[in-house]
């Protein structure tokens, strides 16, 4: 007798077409499943290539197609073509819609709900999924988030009770070591002995950007800007918008995506790393949820972040330096070169410890689905 497969439902619709492969906390998430023995069916709203995957094979992509429409067809149909999922022992999701559509099918499952949340609700314009994502939340057996820093304030925005169970697993990638050795330089079309500080993620106002641009005609001169961008379409339309800022010799841009591997290549090539951002709840209380900060410090290469108190831990453990100004900008980039050994010594000795405290937030959410109503234990499909 033919024994039917143990599955779990991953739902991964978070805003602005991210990767999953740069979302680490969810990532790890999955990989833990997998590795458990469950099959993970993995439903996507943005393409995947799976020839970059180093997730195991019973990890299986589901792309979910959705034609533009209003919201409230979008919610129609999206519940239509969810409701019908049962076969499910617990669910995961990301995201606002994502919230909604995990809520459905952990309710049509009879089975446990686990939600992944990196962004506060007020971050986006409200809607009618401003609403679904606080029922989605409501269903949550337990949240988690890849920062401490957001507990309270999601709580409170997601308008759930205070013994609602939280759990953090930090948004830090694994490396796959030896780390790929290249010659960015001669990759990216720098000048041989150029000091490089790059931006890799998003690029966009918010991320400080034009700020940074304008700052690099102050830099040292054998110091330059790489901008690496995940999307070449968003590199594109972003560079035409900040082109009064160009500046060609100091300035260089890269187009094209990278593998996990490679990105974490050429972070840790470099002599430093951006991680700016504008004023608003979502980033004052980014902690170590920020991707492209985490990502860093475990690459070994020094951070310039902004002067919020839950990055304060990059000034107390030497990781980089806060900005609080964009006229900073310049001799933060003099001090990183100067001191740079200094600066790599401190990630080096601070990321030693995230694969552990990585493993301390498996066995708490384990420990946490297990205690649930219709509790499983994730770590033994059956």
């Amino acid at each position: 007798m033919r024994v039917p497969q143990q599955r779990v439902a991953f739902v991964f619709y978070p805003h602005a077409g991210v990767r999953l492969d740069s979302m680490p906390f969810a990532v790890h998430i999955i990989k833990r499943l997998a590795l458990s023995g469950w099959h993970v069916d993995v439903f996507l709203w943005t393409r995947f290539d799976e020839r970059n995957s180093k997730l195991p094979e019973n990890v299986h992509y589901k792309y979910v197609g959705m034609k533009t429409s209003p919201a409230s067809l979008q919610i129609a149909e999206l519940t239509l073509r969810f409701m019908g999922h049962t076969r499910y022992r617990c669910v995961f999701s990301v995201g606002q819609i994502g919230s909604y559509i995990g809520a459905i099918i952990s309710a049509a499952s009879r089975c446990p709900y686990v939600l992944l949340n990196d962004e506060f609700p007020s971050f986006w314009s409200h809607s009618r999924w401003t609403y679904l994502e606080r029922w989605g939340a409501s269903r949550a057996d337990v949240i988690v988030v890849p920062s401490e820093d957001r507990c309270d304030t999601l709580r409170e925005e997601l308008q759930i009770e205070a013994t609602r169970p939280f759990v953090t697993i930090r948004n830090s990638p694994e490396l796959n070591l030896p780390i790929i050795h290249r010659n960015w330089h001669k990759v990216m079309g720098i000048p041989r002995g150029k000091k490089i500080f790059v931006h890799a993620g998003f690029l966009g106002d918010w991320t400080q950007v034009p700020e940074i641009l304008a700052s690099v005609s102050y830099w040292p001169e054998d110091a330059i800007l790489l901008l690496h961008s995940r999307s070449q379409d968003e590199a594109v339309r972003y560079r035409r918008q900040v082109s009064h800022l160009e500046n060609p010799e100091r300035v260089f841009w890269s187009l094209e995506p990278l593998s996990e591997d490679l990105l974490n290549s050429l972070v840790s090539y470099c002599d430093g790393c951006f991680a700016l951002y504008r004023g608003h709840p979502n980033n004052e209380l980014m902690g170590t949820s920020s991707g492209k900060l985490m990502r860093s410090i475990v690459c070994g290469t020094p951070v310039l972040v902004s002067s919020f108190k839950s990055l304060e831990f990059v000034t107390r453990e030497g990781l980089g330096i806060q900005i609080r100004h964009p006229s900073e900008i310049p001799i933060a980039v003099c001090n990183l070169m100067r001191n740079r050994e200094t600066y790599r010594a401190h990630c080096t000795r601070y990321a030693a410890s995230e694969s552990s405290l990585r493993e301390i937030g498996w066995a708490k959410l384990v420990e946490t689905v297990a205690e649930a109503p219709r509790g499983i234990v994730l770590t033994n499909p059956r």
